[in-house]
């Protein structure tokens, strides 16, 4: 998480990392340095400190890469109340743990079903989750009333078998990924009805909301290291999808697609039988026209379309949490206009996305602004790829962190 206020749990030693924690760092060429933690970037790959010697000095970001382990002083944590002055040690592995203990549930479930491939074959429905175009979903019981989980149930007629086998085969390829800030398809049961077909999607089930009942609660700005932990949380499931071979697309990225869990410091990217494959570089990746149009990318609207349009579903979702709209929409020539029409400009866009923030809220770094509007450009060439959105998330914390650290 990128919040300095809050600790950083090491699972293995079930022990936490806080903010003004003491610590002895030993690199990788066997230097040892006495430092205090300042804060903790998103996953645990990078520490914020500065030397244990001095109060002035200035603050450093420590990669995991250059660690070979660290001791944990106890004195300096807070609520400790010990008074002891023990000290643990932690390979420099438990730095990465917390996003692997945050789907630990996803991941003994998949678990179990590779070693009982029909745990899901004989689910009790519970209740209706929703429905809509792409299918209904119910909360379900496994067999042994041991296990809830969801399933979408998608039913083909007897003419569409051809599509049925497609679908089939796309939702398989999807069950194969695995990353921690994308929901885990625990398994893909196809039927042959009478008439007709169906596809079950089985997934974990989790009580929490999406990102679209978040923004609809949300009474005020979002403080921006906040916001950037999230998107770059999404940011990272879509460069994982979009550096496969070949590249993945989601295409329908947007807030009702997105699971916040952990009270919201945790996000997946839901809704996996929306994702394509296509080429990450053709012009014209797929012809398809999918996803929600206020978050759809201007190319998508013509059949055209590269891993990119998630990027501007993306840079659409960073607007609606930055500016708090009702709508996706601008006023333009006295009319509101979806950001992907085609009237705006790039000069006309940016602007208007820049005002429509800042009167939001006036603390919103121009860096932060500024990547917002790349992430828009209608013109796809000129739009950043889901890596470089990544890697200026990650600038922007590190900035926040040593701001906070001054």
């Amino acid at each position: 998480m990128a919040y300095r206020e809050q600790g950083m749990p090491l699972p293995a030693l079930g022990r936490t990392i806080y903010p003004n924690q003491r610590i002895s760092m030993f690199t990788v060429s066997g230097a040892e340095e006495e430092l205090v933690v300042l804060g903790v970037l998103l996953e645990g790959y990078e520490l914020v400190v500065r030397p244990a010697a001095s109060d002035t000095s200035r603050a450093k970001i420590v990669r995991k890469s250059q660690l070979e382990f660290i001791i944990l002083h106890d004195d300096g944590v807070p609520s400790s109340g010990s008074g002891s002055k023990s000290s643990h040690l932690a390979d420099s592995r438990t730095l990465s743990s917390q996003n692997q203990n945050q789907s630990l549930g996803a991941g003994i479930a998949a678990a179990a079903s590779a070693s009982d491939p029909n745990r899901y074959r004989n689910l009790t429905q519970v209740e209706v989750l929703g429905q809509g175009a792409q299918g209904t979903v119910y909360k379900c019981t496994t067999s042994s009333g041991e296990e809830t989980v969801v399933s979408k149930e998608m039913v083909f007629p007897p003419r569409d078998e051809a599509t049925f086998n497609e679908r089939v085969q796309q939702v398989q390829a999807m069950q194969r990924l695995s990353h921690p800030h994308l929901i885990k398809y625990l398994d893909v049961v196809p039927t042959k009805l009478s008439p007709g077909f169906k596809i079950s999607v089985i997934m974990p089930y989790y009580h929490e909301s999406d990102l679209a009942m978040f923004i609809t609660k949300q009474r005020r700005p979002l403080d921006e290291h906040r916001m950037c932990s999230l998107l770059l949380q999404i940011s990272l499931a879509l460069h994982y999808l979009h550096g496969q071979t070949p590249a993945i697309a989601h295409r329908d990225v947007k807030p009702e697609n997105i699971l916040m869990r952990q009270k919201g410091e945790q996000v997946l990217l839901m809704d996996l039988d929306t994702c394509r494959e296509m080429s990450a570089g053709a012009p014209r990746g797929s012809r398809t026209i999918l996803g929600t149009m206020e978050y759809m990318a201007p190319e998508v609207q013509y059949g055209n379309s590269t891993v990119k349009c998630d990027v501007w579903s993306l840079g659409v979702v960073a607007f609606t949490l930055a500016a708090l709209p009702e709508f996706a929409m601008l006023p333009l020539n006295g009319e509101n206009k979806l950001l992907n029409a085609r009237e705006w400009t790039e000069v006309l866009l940016t602007d208007a996305v820049t005002r429509a923030i800042k009167s939001n809220c006036a603390t919103y770094s121009e860096r932060l602004i500024g990547l917002i509007c790349r992430m828009l450009r209608h013109e796809e060439t000129r739009r950043p790829d889901s890596a470089a959105v990544e890697s200026e998330l990650r600038g922007i914390l590190e900035d926040n962190l040593l701001r906070g650290s001054r």
